[in-house]
């Protein structure tokens, strides 16, 4: 079963590559991969750094919906 994050959209509408997040996050460029087939999902200080990179809310990053007030 996949993992279902907004991270595969989020990059591919912002033309990221996935070597160059990789590096910017200092991980491995398959960790990545990883995360952007859904076949894994990231820990809570790479989601996010990665948000902060992506600029997006964490909580959209990992397809988290929102709570209204």
């Amino acid at each position: 079963m996949k993992n279902v994050t907004r991270i595969r959209e989020i990059i591919d509408e912002r033309g990221i590559t996935i070597e160059d997040l990789a590096d910017v996050l200092n991980i491995n460029k398959r960790t990545i991969r990883n995360y952007y087939y859904g076949t894994r999902v990231p820990g809570k200080v790479v989601a996010l750094n990665m948000a902060k990179i992506l600029d997006v809310e964490l909580n959209y990053l990992m397809n988290k919906e929102q709570e209204e007030d």
